[in-house]
């Protein structure tokens, strides 16, 4: 008497006489093109590194740099204006993050504005994030869009530490 092979809910998997279901051959299929893709991706990730990445971190010190120095002899006001109207310029990609390194850095040594935080919420708060977002943009001149880099930095500013002990230090 011959046994039936009968395995992974009850299916047959020798019925093609492979051993194999058509469910595991398609599991392994696309466990294969996944661990493809992530190869290429890292491959890819490696290659643009091994070319750009010496840029990518001069040009973050420099516009880190540019940014403590503008900070020295500024508001906070002043930081965010600036950023703004950096902003408006040039909004690609590079200059998004570049601008946002160096708002961040002009922020942490400029002078406090006493009400730059009133009304900026946590970013943890998403509804009224959206919110001010959106009545703060056209303020800034900017499309909504596009200046969402510019006032997340703000909000991680206004609750942080740093701001909080400059202001601490000041009275």
């Amino acid at each position: 008497m011959q046994r039936s092979k009968i395995c992974c809910g009850g299916y047959d998997m020798t019925r093609d006489g492979s051993g194999w279901s058509s469910f595991a051959k398609a599991s392994l299929l696309v466990a294969g093109i996944i661990i493809l893709i992530i190869t290429i991706c890292v491959a890819a990730g490696i290659t643009w590194w091994k070319h750009y990445g010496k840029e990518v971190v001069d040009y973050s010190k420099t516009v880190f740099e540019q940014g403590r120095q503008e900070g020295r002899n500024s508001s906070e006001t002043d930081c965010m204006k600036s950023a703004s109207d950096r902003f408006r310029i040039d909004n690609s990609i590079d200059k998004m993050v570049g601008n946002s390194i160096r708002m961040r850095a002009c922020l942490s040594t400029a002078q406090p504005s006493e009400l730059f935080c009133e009304g900026v919420p946590s970013k943890r708060d998403i509804s009224e994030t959206v919110k001010w977002r959106i009545g703060k943009c056209p303020e800034m001149g900017l499309k909504e869009k596009d200046c969402g880099g510019v006032l997340s930095v703000m909000q991680e500013y206004c609750y942080s530490k740093e701001r909080l002990g400059k202001l601490t230090s000041v009275r």
